[in-house]
């Protein structure tokens, strides 16, 4: 493998590395990872979508969050499941499943199916006993051996919501799929809040038309009201929040609301797409990615100005 990257860098403009990840979670490949048992029900991991049965990597990233927080409440939120071996997997994980009824009517982007499977997930937890939920995909997995929720959790701490009297606490979300110049971009993939927060980020109605395109700009993607525009445009409504569309305002609205963190303080992996490649950056011309992607110092860089 050495040999094969040393001759593809002198062929190419970039310097190259590898990087590994463990794809199933035998008992000698989990001794890596903490047991953060003092987690309890107050804390939630909403999985959401189709289950990925390549490599078995839902139930693989199950088993590692179980065996991570054996005391937490996670959900499986999903369509129905067919196959008796995948639920006696996921019976002997103790996860709670949720098999939706997909959505008669996709939207544009699947919204629907996301605003199904990701509300149901959230409405399936005990409102009493849940504090804090996680919401990520069944295609992703944080494989570094760190207490996630425990750090996002801290960050909220470090970072206090100030001058908010409808959310609760601030939303932590992850540069992965982030970009720095797309307004007002918070990344539909992953999401850390208060359960109530999270129910007003994610509990809206359905796409009933697909939406008109108001401009091809791909700064101005939110505005067209598509994939994770939709949501965004909603929460506007709920914070009572009007853009100006600018990027002074859209980062005033995430360091005043959200937080970043570095998908490589968590090593988020995403198995889709381009997952062969992890550049930070993204050139391709006339691309929607064509952005910079917007980490933690980006915000941060936001954020201490007024010390919101």
């Amino acid at each position: 493998m050495k040999a094969a990257i040393i001759l593809l860098e002198k062929i190419s403009p970039y310097y190259l590395s590898v990087a590994t990840r463990t794809k199933s979670f035998s008992r000698e490949a989990l001794m890596k990872y903490g047991i953060f048992a003092e987690l309890g029900k107050e804390y939630a991991i909403v999985m959401q979508g189709p289950i990925i049965n390549k490599d078995n990597f839902t139930i693989e990233t199950l088993k590692l969050y179980r065996y991570v927080y054996p005391n937490i409440t996670i959900v499986l939120s999903t369509w129905p499941i067919a196959n008796d071996h995948i639920v006696k997997q996921l019976n002997d994980l103790d996860i709670l499943v949720i098999e939706n009824k997909p959505p008669a009517f996709s939207g544009a982007a699947n919204i629907n199916f996301q605003i199904t499977s990701t509300a149901g997930g959230l409405h399936a937890l005990d409102k009493e006993q849940t504090r804090y939920v996680l919401k990520t995909r069944a295609d992703q997995r944080c494989c570094k051996p760190v207490d996630f929720l425990g750090y996002m959790r801290m960050l909220q701490d470090w970072f206090p919501l100030k001058d908010s009297s409808i959310l609760h606490e601030r939303l932590i979300i992850v540069s992965l799929d982030s970009f720095l110049n797309r307004l007002y971009g918070i990344t539909d993939m992953f999401m850390f809040g208060t359960l109530g927060d999270m129910l007003l980020y994610w509990d809206i109605p359905h796409h009933e038309l697909m939406p008109d395109m108001v401009t091809d700009n791909p700064e101005m993607m939110i505005k067209n009201n598509t994939g994770e525009g939709y949501f965004v445009n909603h929460f506007f409504r709920k914070l009572n929040f009007s853009p100006l569309w600018t990027i002074a305002d859209s980062n005033e609205f995430l360091a005043k609301y959200f937080c970043v963190v570095d998908k490589e303080q968590i090593d988020l992996y995403w198995f889709k797409y381009n997952r062969y490649f992890e550049s930070i950056e993204n050139r391709v011309q006339k691309d929607f990615n064509n952005l910079v992607r917007r980490d933690f110092i980006h915000w941060a860089r936001s954020y201490m100005p007024n010390d919101r």
